[in-house]
């Protein structure tokens, strides 16, 4: 069984699987997010598994999961897949990671599905590859995640972040923690580390176990991350265990240090658990 199988897990990571995949690997509910991850970085394996789906007799195969994967694929490459009127469970939340579509690919896009939600992804995505021009277009309201997006980004994403901290109330538009564009928007909002920024989807947990020397095993430990925008749970060959991960050093200095309204790109989990820690020891 897959869930049971190191060597089918890392073929679905790489790509590698070769032929469409049934039982537990879609049926388990751990399992289809290796199914996500190499889909989503492997273009060649998402048309050859949509390919082989598309001529299978079993037209309900691929959960809602995996068709988003199939989806976000074919936008970071350039491809505008058909999905209904743009609200189908089939459409991406994320489709800027691992690789950024064109600003052709995303005019496109718009075009295709020109709801607000898609706007504001749209938006997001140039805030990753610096597209500031079509930013501009979008007329958004300054939204604090697109704002975190494009200081992660860089110098490619300065003149976008910018604009939004520019502005004299920004808002909070994108939530990440459910996937979701808000029909009403939350104004008034800071940067508070709330954003799966690329630089945090590339932080990937290992599904890889090193046990008594030079053996290896399928990690006990893999699970969900509490941001999981790309819905692949950041599963890698290489990587970290989430729980037993280095400490961030900016959020130990914002441990004796005033927290500034808009916080800085950084892990912040410590800060919570030290912040729940220091109420639940506060003597009443």
């Amino acid at each position: 069984m897959f869930n049971q199988s190191l060597r089918s897990r890392l073929a679905a990571i790489r790509g590698e699987l070769e032929e469409i995949p049934s039982g537990p690997l879609i049926d388990n509910h751990v399992a289809i997010h290796f199914l996500v991850r190499g889909i989503r970085y492997h273009n060649a394996f998402a048309l050859k598994l949509q390919k082989q789906q598309e001529e299978s007799t079993d037209a309900n195969r691929f959960r809602a999961l995996v068709w988003r994967a199939l989806n976000a694929r074919a936008i970071m490459s350039n491809r505008i897949p058909d999905m209904g009127d743009g609200e189908e469970n089939d459409f991406p939340y994320c489709f800027w990671h691992p690789q950024v579509p064109s600003e052709a690919t995303l005019r496109q896009l718009l075009c295709r599905y020109p709801s607000t939600k898609v706007r504001y992804q749209v938006g997001r995505a140039c805030a990753v590859a610096g597209h500031t021009d079509l930013y501009r277009e979008l007329d958004l309201l300054p939204d604090v995640a697109i704002a975190e997006e494009a200081r992660d980004s860089g110098e490619k994403g300065r003149a976008i972040f910018d604009l939004i901290m520019a502005q004299p109330v920004r808002y909070t538009v994108m939530d990440d923690y459910i996937l979701t564009v808000r029909q009403n928007p939350v104004p008034g909002t800071f940067l508070n580390g709330d954003t799966c920024v690329c630089s945090i989807l590339d932080t990937k947990q290992s599904i890889v176990s090193a046990r008594s020397g030079a053996s290896k095993e399928a990690n006990p430990d893999v699970r969900k991350p509490i941001l999981d925008i790309a819905e692949d749970w950041r599963v890698d060959i290489e990587g970290c265990r989430f729980g037993g991960r280095p400490v961030d050093p900016k959020a130990v200095e914002l441990l004796w240090r005033p927290l500034p309204r808009d916080l800085p790109t950084l892990d912040k989990d410590l800060l919570i658990l030290m912040a729940a820690w220091s109420r639940k020891s506060r003597p009443l």
